[in-house]
């Protein structure tokens, strides 16, 4: 890869796609379902190319499954299929990638551990976002989908329709999605409060959190779930029992979202298994949370309870966390 200029990384349960600026993908990491879409279930230690003959935009990486997006909105998936949440309608593990969501111009995918949410527009209505629909598939025995039931879905089913979405976030058991006018919704597992709506029951129908503010992205991990204002401010919820939500404690789960890098502008921010990043407006990184393999960068092992910096020599514009 080193005749490539990358432009995007993404990660997820124990794998890497890799983007370069020539539409390019290259994956590495744990195969053992075919999810690097490689067409085999061979472990990769060096990326390896895949979906070539495509121009791509981007990837999302699940925990055993990748979905892959081209420039023209065609949607493809590999890899671990037992939920369904490849979206084709099977539950038959694909090691080459299977075209998903045909007959739509898919704006952005986002894949949770076991769960698929696709941002749409109609092929017979394009005019972008007033006619983009959000339609999710998979795993969603704890409501993670937002359809109003608890059954898993291997066919893709349409959800929030009575809202703009303009993004989402998928995390292990719950999913958030914000409207165009600044909507934070949330549905799915809730034990440890990372809906954000002040209880622990979990939602099978999407439910309005963040009120008070308007939410321009949301970030979603295994149990903790991060939501970023219009104006900066980055607040956190969930679990917090390697300090993930950066506050200062390793104490109790916080069921209401509160503040965290108080004092500090923030432009971007990601959350991990249980791990969390933010990039500030001075292009500045700080991470929390849990560091037992170094995944915080901070040359230690040790768990962070608050944000600390870290990649000080760099100015960094954005950050992706990966389990």
């Amino acid at each position: 890869m080193r005749e490539h200029i990358l432009t995007d990384a993404v990660a997820g349960g124990d794998s890497s796609v890799f983007l370069t600026s020539d539409g390019r993908l290259y994956a590495s990491g744990l195969n053992s379902y075919g999810q690097l879409g490689d067409g085999t279930k061979t472990t990769r230690y060096e990326p390896v190319p895949v979906m070539s003959g495509h121009t791509m935009s981007t990837a999302s990486v699940g925990a055993l499954h990748t979905m892959f997006l081209t420039s023209g909105g065609e949607a493809y998936a590999a890899g671990r299929n037992n939920y369904g949440q490849l979206g084709d309608g099977s539950t038959t593990d694909r090691t080459t990638p299977v075209q998903v969501m045909s007959g739509y111009t898919v704006a952005s995918i986002v894949a949770g551990a076991h769960h698929t949410v696709f941002m749409v527009i109609s092929n017979a209505a394009r005019s972008t976002s007033v006619n983009r629909q959000v339609y999710a598939v998979g795993w969603n025995g704890d409501g993670q989908l937002g359809d109003g039931a608890s059954t898993d879905r291997s066919s893709p089913v349409r959800v929030m329709s009575a809202y703009k979405v303009t993004n989402a976030a998928a995390g292990g058991a719950h999913t958030v999605y914000l409207t165009s006018d600044g909507q934070a919704f949330a549905t799915g597992r809730n034990e440890e409060g990372q809906l954000g709506d002040g209880t622990t029951t979990g939602k099978s129908t999407p439910e309005q959190v963040l009120s008070k503010y308007t939410v321009v992205k949301a970030s979603a991990g295994s149990y903790h779930t991060m939501f970023l204002t219009h104006d900066g401010k980055v607040f956190v919820t969930g679990s917090n029992s390697h300090g993930q939500l950066g506050v200062g404690s390793a104490d109790d789960s916080i069921f209401t979202p509160v503040e965290a890098m108080s004092g500090r502008t923030v432009m971007s921010m990601a959350a991990g298994y249980s791990h969390t990043l933010c990039v500030t407006s001075e292009h500045k990184v700080y991470a929390a949370g849990s560091n037992e393999h170094g995944q915080l960068g901070d040359g230690t092992s040790e768990n962070r309870l608050t944000l600390v910096r870290v990649m000080q020599t760099y100015d960094v514009t954005a950050v992706n966390a990966g389990s």
